[in-house]
């Protein structure tokens, strides 16, 4: 997303979204878990670390197992949040922002199946909360959806960024050549 502090200061406000989201659903998870689980607090403050690190400092020209590693290790932390005690909520929301991070990450193809695998980990915590197929497979359907949403806005979020780039490049291009006639 960021690659400097100029374009952090001028896209400030998916940054600030991303952030926010991050803190108050990691106080939400804390607050709602239960007294006697001490190692929720170590999974939260990692979570929280590597999505803010990655959020100021992304690597977007990263090796792609580097990216792919990253985005591993986070949806394992947040999908593993269910089986410690945490809410559904908290980690619904949290794959929400890792669908975006995929889609800013990732080609087209390799987001979609991010968000693929994403649905899949909703699928088996829906299972394992509900008990029950016939509603743990509509609502992983309605994740996938929002999941799909989120991933496709970053997708044409990151298209139309790179057209404007290389618009720029043109009209750069094209005033230089007018210079030299």
């Amino acid at each position: 997303m960021f690659n400097t502090f100029k374009d952090l200061r001028i896209n400030w406000m998916p940054s600030l979204a991303g952030l926010l989201t991050v803190v108050v659903m990691s106080v939400i998870t804390v607050i709602t878990y239960p007294p006697s689980g001490e190692w929720l607090w170590l999974v939260v403050i990692l979570l929280v670390i590597s999505v803010v690190a990655f959020i100021f400092d992304p690597k977007t020209e990263a090796p792609l197992w580097l990216r792919l590693g990253y985005l591993t290790l986070l949806s394992a932390l947040v999908n593993l949040l269910p089986m410690l005690g945490a809410t559904f909520t908290a980690v619904y929301v949290f794959n929400f922002v890792i669908s975006a991070q995929a889609a800013s990450l990732l080609s087209r193809r390799l987001a979609l199946l991010w968000v693929l695998i994403l649905t899949l980990f909703s699928l088996g915590n829906l299972i394992r909360l509900t008990n029950d197929f016939s509603v743990a497979i509509p609502q992983s359907i309605a994740l996938a959806a929002g999941f799909f949403a989120i991933a496709s806005f970053m997708i044409a979020s990151k298209e139309a960024d790179a057209a404007r780039t290389h618009s720029q490049h043109l009209l750069e291009e094209l005033q230089r050549s007018h210079a030299q006639l």
